[in-house]
């Protein structure tokens, strides 16, 4: 299915709590790439991986670190889709697109061949 078709996304990872520590399982911001990809405000967690990508300025991330969030994730997260369709159409959801969009030239193929193109010619 296309994802353009869709107005905002949704991808919010939870930190493991185990019983000695805490830490985030390692994976990509695919989902937040797709978002880029196709234009759309995407409500997210600043997941290490996002967090390469988007910090607290982004309008509809949300601080999963947070006690508030560890408290009542739930809670936050239906209050965050809930602000992303009050301030839909407005300027804040404006300003989350121009965000988004600005990731839009760095996730580019191009932009990531000459990444590893470099990355490999470091290593040489």
């Amino acid at each position: 299915e296309n994802p353009s078709r869709y107005s905002c996304h949704y991808s919010v990872r939870f930190l493991k709590v185990a019983d000695t520590d805490q830490y985030w399982m390692g994976k990509t911001a695919t989902k937040v790439a797709i978002a880029v990809g196709s234009e759309s405000n995407i409500i997210t967690s600043l997941d290490p991986s996002a967090r390469v990508l988007l910090d607290k300025s982004y309008p509809y991330a949300i601080d999963t670190e947070s006690k508030d969030f560890i408290n009542q994730p739930t809670k936050k997260c239906l209050e965050m889709i809930e602000y992303a369709k009050q301030t839909y159409n407005t300027k804040v959801w404006f300003e989350g697109l121009d965000m988004i969009r600005s990731l839009k030239e760095i996730l580019s193929p191009e932009a990531i061949v000459k990444r590893y193109l470099s990355f490999i010619e470091e290593l040489s």
